[in-house]
């Protein structure tokens, strides 16, 4: 999409990286870990230090929070251990890296939400987003028809109001393209499983006509001309019948 969702800062030799999500991942110190990486890579070149020299090098403290926004219930505060991916998690590691989970949703964090007014704004603005689009149909006018009014309304409220005169056209946009993302991954989804059924379907068809003709096969072979002709009318006849010669599901 190109929208930039983490941003990081150090002050004070501590280096903190704030990531926001709509979707809960327990994978969150995964990613954690492979940023800070980046990030340490990145200092390490600029301040000119050697990761391969003999004396220890000196490194900003990390923190890595994940802001969440999503519809999905969830704690104010969570701590997210990647020692909970490891194939033996029930042995001792002396490895541990952490991503703390922030609920920021409204009615959350009110202490933290108080203390940062653009946070708080920001919260009250996914709301906002989140009630007109709920209530909107999903046809792609109504949706830009929804966003435009939720933003208005934020304006009006004085919620981001300044950014969001700017801003407004972008903002609509890529609400609109992360509405169009998930509705094309809903549509995937549908057409995955209805695909797999009509699959499904078609073989489980071709099967049933295999063991038909094996049955025919068998009763031919041995004159049963009487049963054939009961079979071709009789389900319960017929599934005797298979069990009888082994046939199908009766193997």
């Amino acid at each position: 999409m190109g929208i930039k969702n983490d941003a990081s800062c150090i002050l004070d030799m501590q280096m903190d990286l704030y990531e926001e999500q709509s979707t809960f991942s327990p994978n969150a110190p995964l990613r954690g870990l492979m940023y800070f990486g980046r990030l340490y890579e990145g200092y390490i070149a600029e301040t000119g230090l050697n990761r391969y020299g003999t004396k220890l090098i000196r490194l900003p403290r990390p923190r890595y929070y994940v802001l969440y926004l999503g519809n999905a219930k969830r704690p104010d505060r969570e701590v997210l251990r990647l020692s909970e991916a490891f194939v033996n998690c029930g042995q001792d590691s002396s490895y541990e890296w952490t991503a703390i989970v922030l609920n920021v949703n409204a009615g959350h964090n009110e202490e933290l939400l108080d203390a940062c007014r653009v946070l708080k704004e920001y919260s009250l603005f996914v709301e906002c987003a989140r009630r007109y689009l709920t209530k909107s149909p999903r046809d792609r006018k109504s949706k830009f028809n929804a966003m435009r009014n939720a933003v208005d309304e934020c304006i009006e409220r004085n919620i981001l109001a300044d950014f969001l005169i700017k801003n407004k056209a972008g903002v609509i946009d890529m609400y609109l393209t992360e509405w169009d993302e998930e509705a094309y991954r809903t549509v995937l989804k549908q057409e995955s499983w209805e695909d797999g059924r009509a699959e499904g379907l078609a073989e489980g068809k071709a099967k049933e006509r295999n063991d038909v003709n094996e049955l025919i096969q068998c009763l031919l072979r041995d004159n049963r001309i009487d049963d054939l002709k009961r079979s071709t009318t009789d389900t319960e006849y017929q599934n005797s019948l298979m069990a009888e010669y082994g046939i199908g599901a009766y193997k």
